[in-house]
């Protein structure tokens, strides 16, 4: 935020922007703003990726909507697996895979919306500073 600010006057700057992402649910109206600051970027470096289309929305749609229903899905089947488990192996074993469980469905299910839009942002910023300091 700060560079956009600095280099190609787009945005409120770094203290700002790091206030305001901090705050709850106000971060997730940031997150939008910001991206709409990256395609102001785009519009200035005459080019287009992914964040130009709905793509970050369909995505923030999808990470409130389908993959917590994944998620809890996949825990109830993975809750109805451990039971085997629970009884063949005993608590230590079944807690092993239960925390297991809990990061496969916690941290590799339900972030990967979130991490998507990230990329998206991350892949228009490489190529719009590229681009913009290729001219420059």
């Amino acid at each position: 935020a700060n560079e956009m600010k600095k280099h190609a006057n787009v945005g409120p700057g770094g203290v700002k922007h790091l206030i305001f992402s901090i705050i709850p649910l106000l971060n997730i109206y940031r997150m939008f703003k910001f991206v709409g600051e990256i395609r102001q970027l785009e519009g200035q470096t005459k080019h287009s990726t992914k964040i130009s289309t709905s793509s970050p929305i369909i995505w923030l749609i999808l990470g409130v909507t389908l993959f917590p229903v994944l998620g809890i899905g996949a825990l109830i089947v993975g809750a109805l697996a451990l039971i085997p488990i629970f009884l063949l192996l005993g608590q230590l074993g079944a807690q092993i895979m239960a925390y297991a469980l809990y990061y496969a469905i916690f941290w590799c299910l339900a972030a990967y919306p979130f991490y998507k839009i990230w990329q998206m942002m991350q892949e228009s910023l490489n190529a719009s500073w590229a681009i913009w300091f290729g001219k420059v």
